[in-house]
């Protein structure tokens, strides 16, 4: 289990630099993609928190176990605020059909783009 700490303390700074650099493209769709931003900004601090604790655990010689509690409270804390943190959907709630990556990751609407236009001429 210690393997898996030292894994994550010392490969989570580039899944945090990886979220960000995301976020960062994310700014060009503000209009309409203003929550999915803020989602990966949870999201990046869930994951700073795991690599904190990571090396809080190697520094202080913590029990490996210690890092399961802290997963099991970050996974709480994404189920509690599920919308927020998790609002990315690989399907059109409207029709079903498959969304394209950017459709998943710069609107917040969740819907295809033959749904979207539906509903703006309504």
């Amino acid at each position: 289990m210690l393997e898996i700490v030292r894994a994550i303390a010392e490969y989570a700074p580039w899944i945090v630099v990886a979220m960000l650099t995301l976020n960062l493209s994310q700014r060009r769709h503000l209009e309409h993609g203003e929550h999915k931003r803020f989602a990966t900004l949870y999201l990046s601090i869930l994951v700073l928190v795991v690599f904190a604790s990571s090396h809080l655990i190697l520094l202080y010689r913590l029990p490996a176990a210690t890092l399961g509690v802290v997963a099991l409270l970050i996974l709480a804390v994404a189920g509690v605020f599920r919308e927020q943190v998790l609002p990315f959907r690989l399907w059109c709630t409207s029709c079903g059909a498959k969304l394209s990556p950017k459709r998943v990751l710069y609107y917040d609407s969740n819907r295809c783009q033959n749904c979207e236009q539906d509903t703006q001429e309504r």
